[in-house]
């Protein structure tokens, strides 16, 4: 900053604090068919409230140009407003719509090799942009990923596998992303399980704020009969300060097979 010349008293300092609140629920509809023993292909259809609250304050810290001092009498040379409060102010809104639709199918090109082979699969996903960018719903651009899966089963109950893919984001390259996971599936009873997964998100370009967000994955799956599923999962960020973070986020599902 500038604090000579005629115009030094213009040479302020200010503080202003932002502080905002996001929130999304989404109910999402996911289909998935086989058309063999190895190959199936999926669909993800997601709805979505966003809610956004957002708060600012500014405060005057130093003030240059006044050969008396930083004020004038007893109030200060720079003000905000007629009462020399400063200023508060707090906007936001609410919207709900479609997502982005995502579209996916996986092979499994390895299985039931025997010994400590694992199982493995590829994934490959196409996030569509169907929901919303001006509204929050969706990114504003299409995604391309690919994951290699890896699994073993030891026993009847435990289930360990790794992730690992590349995600393409097509409207921004520095946004694309390494993918991970690494966790185990656990039979607790006949129709209990239990999961745990490290999951990973890397942005080899990005620029500096949220490039590396590791998550905690926690879930059970209940399985009443043969036909029915109902899962509930919560995910909780390892590192809150990459970024905005949430401090955690539940999921409740239903499934059911045909």
């Amino acid at each position: 900053r500038d604090t000579s010349g005629p115009f030094s008293f213009e040479s302020d300092i200010i503080r202003a604090r932002l502080k905002v609140d996001l929130s999304q629920d989404i109910v999402a509809f996911i289909a998935t068919y086989g058309f063999t023993s190895v190959w199936d292909v999926g669909l993800v259809v997601p709805f979505t409230h966003v809610r956004l609250v957002a708060r600012a304050s500014a405060a005057i810290l130093d003030q240059f140009g006044n050969p008396g001092g930083t004020e004038i009498g007893n109030l200060p040379i720079h003000r905000f407003g007629p009462n020399s409060t400063p200023p508060d102010a707090s906007g936001g809104g609410e919207e709900t719509g479609l997502g982005d639709i995502i579209l996916r199918t996986k092979y499994n090109f390895l299985r039931n090799s025997g010994g400590l082979t694992p199982d493995l699969a590829f994934l490959f996903e196409v996030k569509l942009p169907t929901g919303d960018e001006k509204r929050l719903l969706g990114t504003g651009g299409t995604n391309l990923a690919g994951l290699l899966i890896a699994s073993k089963t030891y026993g009847r109950w435990f289930t360990p596998h790794v992730n690992v893919g590349y995600e393409i984001d097509t409207k921004d390259l520095e946004q694309n992303t390494i993918r991970y996971a690494l966790g185990f599936d656990a039979r607790l009873l006949s129709e209990l399980s239990f999961d745990a997964d490290v999951i990973g998100h890397q942005k080899p370009e990005g620029n500096g704020t949220g490039d590396h967000t590791v998550d905690l994955s926690l879930g059970i799956k209940w399985n009443p009969l043969d036909s029915l599923i109902f899962r509930a999962n919560v995910q909780i960020p390892l590192d809150k300060n990459s970024g905005l973070r949430a401090d955690f986020i539940p999921t409740v599902g239903v499934e059911y097979l045909f």
